[in-house]
């Protein structure tokens, strides 16, 4: 409950930003997804593609491909089965099936990748790519989603876990959003005091791509409890295993979107462009620890660190 009104007053504070959107949230579309089974839908190798880069001699680069999109599949499937909980059936099908589950309004939630392309195709968010993918949760027969949320374009399971983690998080906190505001901003600050005795007792891991040299040399002076830098494979297996002894820090993309005669629309645009969030979490459950709001750092900044820490307090 605690960690459902923290995020959704993240949320709140991130839509008063003008930065970006998540969602229509109605109340009315989150309970009627509690109702109905959620579709998940799983990716397909574009032929398209495939034919060019064989076209080019790219042998290699076609069994990459494909096996990046069997790696997909398995991740996205392996995540919701062991970690969605908020509808009562999940189905998995082919984005060469879904237009049978579709046509039927209100009948079917479906949650699948939504990619925007822009001048360059690539998965590399943080490197210069204008090519976004958001990750969108649907109902049949309605335009914009319920809620949408942005990342890499082939997540690991460990990323999936997060992010359904994030979306379960969301929609159970605008659920209980018509609580006493008051009492909500107590349990915030209560929360905020419980996440700096726990950290005190985790490690917390940080991506050794994902933090400046700057700060490095500066861990020890800013962040008071244990840490360990590592890379993204130490970080997923804590996650996957739900290892109590961890905490991570994650940086997550936060996108805009336009509405186009009614209809979603995510924007590709610049990576200078992208704004990002950066979050603690107990690799345990899930809970955030801490957060500070979106800027365009792809790196954690000492000044990051320093709110980071701040919002501990």
């Amino acid at each position: 409950m605690k960690r459902n009104i923290l995020l959704l007053f993240i949320l709140v504070l991130t839509f008063k930003s003008g930065i970006a959107q998540f969602g229509m949230l109605e109340s009315a579309d989150i309970k009627k997804i509690k109702e109905i089974p959620l579709v998940v839908v799983l990716e397909t190798p574009d032929d398209k593609l495939i034919k060019k880069l064989e076209k080019k001699g790219n042998k290699s680069e076609v069994a990459e491909y494909k096996k990046a999109i069997e790696d997909y599949n398995r991740s996205i499937k392996s995540a919701f089965e062991n970690n969605w909980t908020f509808s009562k059936e999940l189905i998995f099908v082919s984005d060469e099936e879904i237009d049978s589950y579709s046509s039927k309004k209100n009948e079917y939630a479906f949650f699948q990748r939504t990619t925007q392309k822009g001048v360059k195709n690539s998965s590399a968010y943080l490197l210069g790519s204008l090519t976004c993918h958001y990750y969108t949760l649907n109902l049949a027969g309605k335009k914009k989603p319920v809620f949408f949320i942005m990342d890499r374009e082939f997540p690991s399971e460990a990323d999936f876990k997060f992010l359904i983690q994030v979306t379960e998080m969301t929609l159970e906190g605008r659920e209980n959003s018509s609580k006493d505001a008051r009492a909500s901003q107590a349990m915030i600050s209560k929360y905020k005091d419980n996440a700096r005795q726990l950290l005190e007792k985790k490690i917390l891991l940080v991506d050794k791509n994902d933090v400046s040299d700057k700060t490095l040399k500066n861990m020890d002076k800013i962040y008071p409890f244990e840490y360990r830098i590592t890379d993204k494979v130490e970080i997923d297996k804590a996650i996957i295993e739900e290892d109590q002894q961890f905490a991570y820090y994650r940086i997550q993309p936060v996108g805009q979107v336009t509405s186009n005669s009614g209809s979603f629309s995510a924007m590709p645009y610049k990576s200078s462009k992208i704004y990002r969030t950066q979050y603690i979490i107990d690799a345990e459950n899930g809970d955030i620890l801490g957060f500070i709001m979106p800027n365009t750092n792809y790196e954690i900044s000492v000044k990051d660190l320093k709110s980071m820490v701040k919002t501990l307090r």
